[in-house]
């Protein structure tokens, strides 16, 4: 008999148990319908606001917005969804390969910037400056153009260059030949002198 009655208690407590637990249930869907419902109301209102400023503003610019595009453009935005997905797959792609990218541009960075240290340290870039400036030079400009005319308008011919070693030897002697071989002469004396003066 006492077997019985705690039997009976037990199941009297399992059922109180449940009870507690379906109200506690109860409760807590009442509470977060609660939430939603308060959430439905701000957005609500937040909505209406929002729609109310748009109207204002789009009156005191003198807009006008034709209800037929603005469901044209919806049903559009909702036709290219997979278009949209995809064009993020891309870009989250892209991001990836960046990423991925990233260590050897900075490696790439690293090596360049140490070459052009390293020419710098040899003076390749002062060297190139230089030569930019004697280039640019009105001088060497009028040497360059004289040189250029003469090769474009002067062509080989075996019968005017078919000469003796005398005719040749007595072309030396012109004034143009001997100015042309001693300025030749002084462009290689000052190079050498400007390579002594580079050694020291």
């Amino acid at each position: 008999m006492q077997r019985a009655m705690e039997n009976v208690q037990n199941q009297i407590n399992d059922i109180n148990n449940k009870l507690d637990l379906m109200l506690e249930y109860m409760a807590e869907q009442r509470q977060r319908s609660q939430v939603i419902g308060d959430l439905v109301q701000d957005v609500s209102i937040v909505g209406r606001d929002a729609f109310k400023y748009a109207v204002d503003e789009l009156d005191k610019q003198a807009l006008e917005i034709d209800p037929e595009q603005v469901k044209m453009l919806f049903i559009r935005l909702v036709k290219n969804v997979e278009n949209f997905n995809n064009l993020l797959g891309m870009l989250n792609s892209l991001s990836d390969l960046a990423k991925d990218a990233a260590p050897i541009i900075n490696e790439v960075i690293i090596d360049v910037t140490y070459k052009l240290a390293e020419l710098e340290n040899k003076g390749v870039f002062k060297s190139l400056m230089a030569i930019g400036n004697n280039l640019s030079s009105p001088q060497v400009l009028t040497g360059f153009e004289n040189i250029s005319y003469a090769l474009a308008t002067v062509k080989p011919d075996d019968k005017i260059d078919n000469k003796s070693l005398w005719k040749i030897f007595r072309e030396l002697r012109s004034k143009e030949v001997r100015q042309s071989l001693s300025y030749m002469l002084r462009i290689v004396k000052a190079t050498q002198q400007t390579k002594e003066v580079e050694q020291q």
